[in-house]
């Protein structure tokens, strides 16, 4: 048995986004995942893509979608000094309120 999350083609991708969250995340962190989710889909690569299915998504779209969802869960397990970090600006912009 994984812990991976089982990702078909007819999931949504905001389904799919909170899924790879809740396996990223810690235990105590894993509640803000639908919120979290929300937030990945305001990226600009994500935006456009955030209402459809997995499945209707090239592999380099969905590569984008993981390496955000990576960069955010990696943001708010590290915190604050990750803020220093060129590509978390747009991130870290969007999670402050979770940091407070």
């Amino acid at each position: 048995m994984t812990d991976e999350p089982a990702i078909e083609p007819t999931h949504p991708v905001r389904l799919v986004i909170t899924s790879l969250l809740i396996t990223a995340l810690p235990p105590e962190l894993r509640a803000a995942a639908p919120e979290l989710a929300g937030r990945v889909g305001e990226h600009p690569d994500v935006a456009p893509h955030f209402d459809k299915q997995w499945g209707d998504l090239t592999e380099s779209q969905g590569n984008i979608i993981v390496r955000e969802v990576g960069l955010v869960a990696r943001d708010v397990i590290v915190g604050p000094a990750a803020c220093l970090r060129p590509e978390s600006i747009y991130i870290n912009r969007r999670l402050t309120g979770l940091r407070q």
